[in-house]
C-alpha cells in the first residue's frame, strides 16, 4: 500500500468514525471493470467508465460507501479538478479528495476565492464538496490546515 492510499484510509476512519471494512486500491482501469464483489452494493457502478487515481470502499452506518481521490504532482488546474468533479457528480461518493504536490494554479486559486464559483466547482451533491489539499511528502499526508475549502481543525 502506498502513502497516499494509506492516508485515504486514515482520512475515512477520521471523518467517518465507526466506519469499517475499509478497502482501498490504486485505480488502474475503469471502475466498471472491477469485480462485482468489490463494488457490490454501490448503485450504478457497473456503468462507471472512469478511473480515479485511488478508490476506497467502506461500510458506514450499515451501508457500503465509496471514496475517490485524485493526485497530481504538478500545479493543480481547472482541468484536473474538473475531471474529479465530473466523477463525483456521476457517482456521488461519500468522500472526494483532490491532492496536489505543487499547489493550485493562480487562476484556479482566484476562482476558488469567489464563494459562488467555489460552490459550483467543488460541490457535487447537496451536502458534499470536493476537498482540495496540498500533499506534504515529508509528512506523507495532507495537513489539516492546507485544505480548500478550509476545514475545522
Amino acid at each position: 500500500m502506498n502513502k497516499i492510499q494509506k492516508w485515504l484510509e486514515n482520512e475515512i476512519a477520521f471523518q467517518f468514525s465507526g466506519s469499517s471494512h475499509i478497502n482501498s486500491w490504486v485505480g488502474d482501469r475503469h471502475l466498471k471493470h472491477y469485480s462485482e464483489n468489490r463494488l457490490l452494493g454501490i448503485a450504478n457502478a457497473s456503468a462507471w467508465e472512469f478511473t480515479p487515481d485511488f478508490v476506497a470502499v467502506f461500510v458506514f452506518e450499515g451501508s457500503k460507501q465509496i471514496a475517490f481521490m485524485n493526485f497530481t504532482k504538478d500545479t493543480l488546474g481547472l482541468t484536473e479538478l474538473g475531471e474529479l468533479h465530473v466523477y463525483a457528480k456521476i457517482a456521488e461518493p461519500t468522500l472526494a479528495v483532490q491532492a496536489t504536490a505543487s499547489g493550485l494554479s493562480k487562476d484556479l486559486y482566484s476562482l476558488l476565492l469567489n464563494q459562488g464559483i467555489q460552490d459550483r466547482l467543488l460541490g457535487y451533491s447537496l451536502d458534499r464538496k470536493i476537498l482540495v489539499g496540498h500533499w506534504d511528502e515529508s509528512k506523507s499526508a495532507i495537513p489539516q490546515d492546507s485544505f480548500f475549502p478550509p476545514r475545522d481543525i
